[in-house]
């Protein structure tokens, strides 16, 4: 049996993976690479905190077996997954009873979700699309996902295979299911869409898991939902981590920039690379930010978010080789701050927060 969940399309043929060796193996995960790639030594606990997140939210509970990633090139990741589409290098697909992801990139969150719902299923099954790829948006963290454009009447019709316009709408409104009903809820409803074909099956799959039927269900939605962009419905095990707390005396500072090698840096050393912190604002305030760096053309990109609902979203992006950032506004509360380097950019260094 192979079952493919893929972004955006669903390819018609087998699959065949180029030679590759382990470079990590974990409870939930198990790395592959080929050529002379490295994995980051904080991927694969980062993915494996990810997925135990996953669980605890909607009470699936942990994985039995690993879920193998096989990191390739964009090349080898795009013919792997038969992919044709622009920007897109990952996949995630089940063969016989064995989870599998295939990717460009790391740490995949998104495709993991794929692969880990597979699991949950006493026989793997394709489930609704835009119910899927909804959930695996909402956990698979980007940060970087625009405001709904799309309809929610144009998105329930896509049963099989979702276009790529179509999962911020998708990400939107199963958050809006895990607001009001809960994780596990919102789980179970995307286990049991497997039997869906199309949106008027879909009736028997919301009464029977939330108890409200369809119909009623987007007028609640269309009613109470508020707007907003993935800062708002993007959930993740950093905003439950422990945090960096700053009182606003004197300056915060982070070491940021690690080697690959560093159990702090995320990615692989031939891709992006990054490092994720939690942090936590006592009050509200303003702030400026700056690097310090010994080597000039290594300055990151940052970008900052906000802990909690479309209600209080926050998300800030800023390039520090601009030079240093002031006045920028912040409420209290935690945030989750995100350094990306450019393939072989990372240098140590020191972001520095001050009070203004």
């Amino acid at each position: 049996m192979l079952l493919w969940f893929v972004l955006g399309c669903t390819p018609d043929r087998g699959i065949q993976l180029p030679p590759t060796e382990e470079a990590y193996e974990g409870r939930r995960v198990r790395l592959h690479t080929n050529g002379n790639r490295e994995i980051c030594e904080g991927t694969g606990p980062s993915m494996e905190q990810m997925l135990s997140f996953l669980g605890r939210e909607t009470e699936l509970g942990d994985l039995d077996q690993p879920i193998d990633v096989y990191l390739l090139s964009e090349e080898q990741a795009r013919e792997t997954c038969g992919l044709g589409i622009d920007d897109v290098y990952a996949c995630a697909f089940v063969e016989e009873t064995n989870p599998v992801v295939v990717t460009s990139y790391l740490p995949t969150e998104h495709e993991l979700v794929h692969a880990y719902l597979s699991l949950k299923q006493d026989v793997p099954r394709t489930r609704y699309a835009f119910l899927e790829e909804g959930l695996a948006s909402v956990y698979g963290r980007d940060g970087s996902a625009a405001a709904p454009t799309t309809s929610l009447a144009e998105g329930l019709s896509f049963d099989r295979s979702l276009p790529l316009d179509q999962y911020p709408r998708a990400a939107h409104f199963m958050n809006f299911i895990i607001d009001e009903f809960g994780p596990a809820a919102a789980a179970r409803v995307v286990l049991a869409s497997s039997e869906a074909r199309d949106v008027d099956a879909l009736d028997s799959t919301f009464t029977e898991t939330l108890g409200i039927s369809t119909e009623a269900l987007v007028e609640l939605y269309e009613q109470e939902s508020v707007s907003c962009t993935s800062a708002g419905w993007q959930r993740g095990y950093d905003c439950e981590s422990p945090a960096e707390e700053w009182h606003f005396s004197g300056t915060l500072q982070l070491d940021i920039g690690s080697q690959c090698s560093s159990p702090t840096a995320l990615g692989s050393s031939d891709g992006p690379s990054f490092e994720r912190f939690t942090l936590d604002f006592p009050a509200a305030t303003t702030v400026s930010i700056r690097m310090a760096t010994p080597v000039e053309e290594h300055h990151a990109t940052i970008r900052l978010t906000k802990c909690g609902t479309c209600d209080d979203e926050f998300s800030f992006v800023y390039d520090l080789s601009k030079g240093p950032l002031f006045g920028l506004q912040l409420d209290p509360g935690k945030y989750v701050l995100r350094t990306l380097y450019s393939s072989g950019q990372s240098e140590p260094g020191v972001l520095l927060f001050r009070q203004q």
